[in-house]
């Protein structure tokens, strides 16, 4: 049985930071996590983002390393690291969510957010559970 690590981790997007910037990010994301066995998923709201990457660990640790020098985010800080036996993002190299759009799931993207942001939470651990949730009732995900 496999065993996968999940990283998920919040920060702040640079203040010039522009649609096409996320979407490039996100291109390059998608082809690099294709190569390395990476699924996750990727949020934004509000000038915020929230990652959840899953695979390896060790290509999980050196995406993180690329993701740390990328300087359209800053204050990055990781929330939860654990392991399970199962991807929640099984068929998605990189999937995103823009927060600030898509109202569909607005209430569980906002805890998921405010859970992140709130450095006195000491919850951090429902990320995971509140991301599962988001998997199975958003309808982007409704095709796989």
């Amino acid at each position: 049985m496999e065993n996968f690590f999940h990283l998920i981790y919040v920060s702040r997007a640079d203040d010039n930071i522009c649609y096409s910037d996320i979407q490039n990010m996100l291109e390059s994301a998608q082809r690099h996590n294709l190569k390395n066995g990476i699924t996750g998923l990727l949020m934004y709201k509000e000038n915020h983002f929230i990652q959840i990457l899953e695979g390896s660990e060790s290509a999980v640790l050196e995406t993180m390393a690329r993701i740390i020098q990328d300087r359209r985010n800053h204050h990055l800080r990781v929330m939860v690291e654990s392991r399970s036996n199962q991807r929640i993002f099984e068929n998605w190299a990189m999937a995103f969510h823009d927060g600030d759009i898509d109202r569909s799931t607005a209430d569980l993207i906002q805890k998921v957010f405010d859970t992140a942001l709130d450095e006195n939470k000491k919850e951090k651990e429902s990320l995971l559970q509140w991301l599962q949730c988001f998997r199975k009732t958003s309808q982007l995900f409704k095709q796989s």
